[in-house]
């Protein structure tokens, strides 16, 4: 089992993103299931892979950020932001 290392609360999201890499040759829709002020866990199409380091892009709550993939298994993936200064590094509220 996974030690709990997140500094702050998830809330559930259910919401489309997508995943774009660094050089912007690819990109991937996702299924972003939650969301916290560290990072997200997404879901992917069975063959895909994360790289290491990757761009989201999650309109419904204004998320446009870079991320570097902590782990992976199977189809989901857990991502941390790498910039927290960003705008959207302020407090997290889901509007459904």
């Amino acid at each position: 089992m996974r030690s709990e290392r997140r500094q702050s609360p998830r809330k559930d999201c259910l919401k489309i993103g997508t995943l774009v890499s660094r050089d912007d040759a690819v990109c991937w829709d996702c299924l972003v299931w939650n969301v916290s002020q560290g990072g997200v866990m997404v879901e992917l199409d069975p063959d895909s892979t994360v790289p290491s380091v990757i761009r989201l892009h999650l309109p419904a709550l204004n998320i446009h950020r870079s991320c570097r993939r902590v782990w992976q298994q199977g189809r989901k993936a857990g991502l941390e932001f790498m910039d927290r200064s960003s705008p959207s590094s302020e407090p997290l509220t889901l509007i459904t």
